[in-house]
């Protein structure tokens, strides 16, 4: 039977049993970043296409599934026997060694630790298993035996990647140690042997059939891996076997002593080690993908009159009377345990984390009264202010020691608690300056005191482990002082809830009142639909909302008229991907509006938190863009279990990396039937069930696991496809690649310009711009400028606060025009596209009748010159006019021009 009569097969048997009206099945014939194993009888070779393990012919053909679609499973090894496949798999936010019998499909974990476990290969007679684990914090290389399931660690030094056993028993594995990179060899006895070193990242190494020689991958530069050769001998011999081609970084097969099967170029190839050619080995795999489904209902424009306030955020209970305070649409409130409400500061600054002294007689929180988030001192009789820190770094997550002498808390240069912060403790009573107990804790919070008064302790991120997500408890005893904390792993990360509010206080906010009929004439307008400008335009707004645009004069003016002529005016934008807190302050939505951005998707969002921001800018207490939420990681406050009627709390459904598959299936039902739109963290799995769209093109930083990319960030047909037809977006974020670096290395525009010095402070910019541009920068770009051309919706999003919040979108569009993208449409991808995106293209994305009053004047030609969409004049948000100017203002409540 042919190939192609295999996959016709192949394809008809999977339409009759997995195909729905909703799915699509999809011929696929590459795969991005693949690994592969052969089966010791040189019969079947394996391979984790798109994450999935699926058997084939050697010689080639089609492909059948082992594994189900749900689980990502990758690197397979057969035992010598060829009875069972060793890989690891992802699932719980990290990596396991599972272990498969090839005859029944029975499968079993065989690592339970809360470890990331990885690249597993067979011991020589096949009764264990070689693996790298990041117990203890460094990759080190460990053994299992089948039988018993003990584990045995094997290296102590560098960090070790990539074991590959010989027929012998001799294990050759990677060491890196800072940024020299060894191919070792661990003998059957003795101590580990140096074979080669490089300043070049090296992996996977593979044993030739009767050893003596190995073929591993060497990146030599940003765009070049390459296959070599060394002969182990007195003098070894070391040799090139590619060039010029995306070898992927997995382990070679051995058909033969003088044969090898590698991946590479989105294919499976065979070679000699003595030729330059190489032979493509086929495969063809019928792959069932659920369109993306459309008609999204999201909302985005709040409801006229009272609106309840759901941001309460972080409510503190008093330890003497039974109140609560917490901070809603910025300010501070205290709720007396009757239920009694007393508003406590009013004003445009941003209040948070306010905590009571012992007796209850005055608060401690955090505010950017002062510039940037310090902690203040608030009496409850009288209202006395005081500041208590002083310095460029951000304060907050105050907590007062028992006896009220004392107060710790967390400081950070970042613009949230992921960023690397300080344990500081500061005398309340005293001028004194602040102890810094601990350095470098990362995603740090829930700072408490013991109650003798002497120890602190908090929850950060683990730094013994990879999972990002993971958090472990640090203590620290006050009578030892500075550097003697220590991490308690035995205790259990506590859930991120809502505290309850006692009689919860029924607080309520409204839009601001809708303004009046003006209108705008400008020279040129960029509409979000066509590829060229409509010349001397009126644009006529009626309240919220876009009444009109025609031709200057076709239509009578209003009394109101803003002439703008000689500038341009385009869409307001809208970055569908960045991270946000509190820790910025008010100019936070200043800035946004500042460089024109009117609409911005929070990633992982802290419920409390975000609402209390999209609340405070939504009714006008504090200025900012329209903002839509998705839920954090490990907050899943905002989803009903289904079958539950109520609207989920997030406008965004999000599957994060490691979510079990039953959530994701769970997030996939809701949101379809609130018409909910759903992204994703990972192109696969998630795209086969239906997404509408995927953030970044693989990791960041890149993984050598990522299925979207390759080490040479390039893509091939598998994801090419998979997206078009998904019909799901990709929002690259090149500017947080290394993009904005790149591009303030080139241009003055980008580091010293006025806006961006007024809103962000010296230390802020100088963090943006240090380091080197990331290397996989221009292959990214390809691969994005491909994606467009093949008719893949690509989108835009910044990722700050990696980049600066506002202009860090203009730095994607800038790279995207320097990638090849012509400007009309990269235009499009942070406007049009954007909001197809997000289920909002009713309302927002173009500038035309009957959509809301979003848009941007500036002076310039974007067209010609993509970077003069940073010559901003003025911004409309909702039908309200804003000047440049009056939004770099600090703390200015009337920035908004009221147009009558």
């Amino acid at each position: 039977m042919t190939a192609r009569a295999i996959c016709c097969t192949l394809l008809c048997t999977l339409l009759g049993v997995t195909a729905s009206a909703q799915e699509i099945v999809a011929s696929v014939s590459q795969g991005t970043n693949m690994a592969l194993a052969l089966s010791p009888d040189h019969n079947t070779l394996i391979v984790d296409l798109m994450g999935q393990l699926w058997s084939l012919p050697a010689e080639g053909g089609g492909a059948q599934p082992l594994l189900p679609v749900e689980e990502t499973a990758r690197n397979p090894r057969f035992s010598p026997d060829g009875s069972h496949l060793v890989y690891q798999q992802y699932s719980r936010g990290q990596w396991d060694v599972w272990l498969l019998e090839v005859a029944t499909a029975t499968r079993r974990r065989l690592t339970e630790q809360p470890t990331n476990e990885r690249e597993p290969d067979f011991s020589a007679d096949g009764r264990a298993v070689v693996f790298v684990s990041d117990q203890g914090g460094l990759d080190a290389l460990y053994r299992i035996t089948l039988a018993t399931g003990s584990v045995t660690r094997l290296t102590s030094a560098g960090r070790a990647s990539w074991p590959s056993v010989s027929e012998r028993g001799e294990i050759a594995y990677v060491e890196q140690r800072g940024a020299e990179w060894v191919l070792r060899l661990l003998p059957f006895y003795g101590p580990p042997l140096t074979l080669y070193t490089s300043s070049h990242e090296l992996r996977a190494p593979s044993w030739r059939p009767g050893g003596g020689v190995l073929v591993f991958i060497e990146q030599l530069d940003p765009q070049r891996s390459d296959l070599r050769m060394i002969v182990l001998s007195d003098q070894p011999v070391i040799r090139s076997l590619t060039h010029g081609e995306d070898v992927f970084g997995f382990r070679a097969a051995w058909s033969s002593p003088a044969e090898f099967i590698y991946t590479a170029d989105g294919r499976i190839w065979k070679r000699t080690l003595g030729n330059t050619t190489r032979r493509a080995v086929p495969l063809f795999a019928g792959v069932a993908v659920d369109r993306s489904p459309l008609g999204l209902k999201t909302s985005i424009t709040p409801a006229l009159g009272p609106n309840t306030v759901q941001g309460l955020r972080a409510p503190r209970v008093s330890p003497s009377d039974g109140s609560t305070v917490f901070t809603a649409l910025g300010d501070l409130w205290l709720q007396d345990k009757d239920g009694g409400l007393r508003q406590l500061t009013d004003d445009v600054y941003l209040d948070i984390d306010p905590v009571f002294t012992p007796d209850s007689s005055r608060l401690v929180f955090a505010s950017d009264r002062a510039g940037t988030m310090d902690l203040w001192s608030l009496e409850l009789d009288g209202g006395a202010l005081e500041r208590l820190t002083f310095g460029p770094e951000k304060s907050f997550g105050p907590a007062i020691a028992p006896d009220g002498t004392r107060v710790a808390y967390l400081a950070t240069k970042g613009f949230g608690p992921w960023a690397s912060s300080e344990l500081r403790v500061l005398e309340l009573e005293a001028t004194r300056q602040p102890e810094t107990l601990a350095r470098g804790l990362h995603d740090a919070g829930e700072v408490a005191w013991l109650q003798t008064s002497q120890g602190i302790s908090l929850w950060a991120r683990d730094p013994a482990s990879d999972d990002s997500e993971r958090r472990a408890r640090y203590d620290v005893d006050l009578r030892r002082g500075a550097g003697s904390g220590s991490w308690n792993r035995e205790q259990s990360q506590p859930e991120r809830e809502l505290l309850p509010v006692q009689n919860e206080p029924m607080l309520a906010w409204e839009p601001p009142a809708e303004g009046g009929q003006y209108a705008i004439q400008v020279d040129r307008l960029f509409d979000g639909i066509g590829t060229q400008y409509r010349r001397h335009i009126d644009i006529h707004i009626d309240g919220r909302r876009i009444s009109a645009v025609n031709a200057r004069g076709l239509r009578p003016l209003p009394k109101t008229v803003l002439d703008r002529r000689g500038y341009t005016a385009i869409p307001g934008l809208i970055d569908l991907h960045a991270h946000q807190s509190a820790l910025a302050g008010e100019r936070l939505g200043r800035a946004w509006l500042a460089y024109g951005v009117t609409t911005v998707r929070e990633v992982a969002s802290v419920r409390d938190d975000g609402l209390e921001r999209k609340e405070a800018w939504a009714s006008g207490r504090r200025l900012g863009p329209r903002l839509l939420l998705s839920a954090r990681h490990d907050d899943t406050t905002g989803w009903p279990a289904p079958p539950s009627t109520a609207q989920p709390g997030y406008d965004i459904a999000e599957i994060y990396r490691g979510q079990p598959p039953q959530l994701a299936r769970d997030v996939l039902q809701d949101a379809r039937r609130f018409g909910i739109p759903v992204f994703s963290e990972d192109l696969f799995p998630a795209v086969r069930f239906g997404i509408n769209g995927l953030e970044h093109i693989g990791g960041r930083p890149m993984s050598p696991y990522d299925l979207e990319r390759s080490s040479l960030s390039r893509s091939y047909a598998d994801v090419v496809d998979m997206l078009v037809l998904s019909g799901t977006s990709v929002t690259p974020t090149l500017a947080a690649f290394g993009g904005y670096a790149a591009l303030s290395a080139l241009r003055a525009t980008w580091s010293e310009a006025p806006a961006y010095r007024r809103l962000f402070t010296r230390e802020e910019r100088d963090a943006w711009q240090v380091g080197p541009p990331e290397r996989d920068l221009e292959g990214l770009q390809s691969t994005v400028a491909r994606l467009v051309r093949s008719g893949v919706r690509v989108t835009a999003g910044s990722d700050a606060p990696s980049v600066p919040y506002g202009l860090g979108l203009h730095a994607e569009l800038s790279l995207l025009s320097r990638a090849g993208v012509p400007s009309d449409q990269a235009l499009r991808l942070v406007t049009a596209e954007a909001a197809l995106a997000l289920g909002l293209e009713r309302d927002l994305g173009t500038i035309e009748a009957g959509k809301l009053a979003d848009l941007v004047i500036v002076d310039g030609n974007p067209l010609l010159n993509i970077s003069d969409t940073l010559n901003i004049v003025a911004v409309v948000r909702d039908g309200v006019w804003y000047d440049r100017d009056a939004l770099l203002q600090p703390h200015s409540p009337a920035a908004a021009v009221t147009v009558e």
